[in-house]
């Protein structure tokens, strides 16, 4: 069995309610992604990783 080879896109997830439902719109269109919670980020994790872009999703609060 060949392994295929993706472009990954990151998403780290600073806690974010609509951070799945980017995921799962992504993924409709065959992006690969995956989200990681900020904590678990690291400079040496995203090089490992080795994503195509990142992106990050950060909680809007009212006042």
């Amino acid at each position: 069995m060949s392994q295929t080879s993706h472009d990954r896109l990151l998403i780290i997830d600073f806690g974010s309610q609509v951070t799945q439902l980017i995921a799962r719109r992504l993924r409709e269109l065959n992006v690969y992604c995956e989200i990681h919670p900020y904590q678990n980020v690291t400079m040496d994790f995203v090089r490992q990783l080795a994503p195509k872009a990142v992106r990050s999703f950060l909680v809007a609060q009212t006042a």
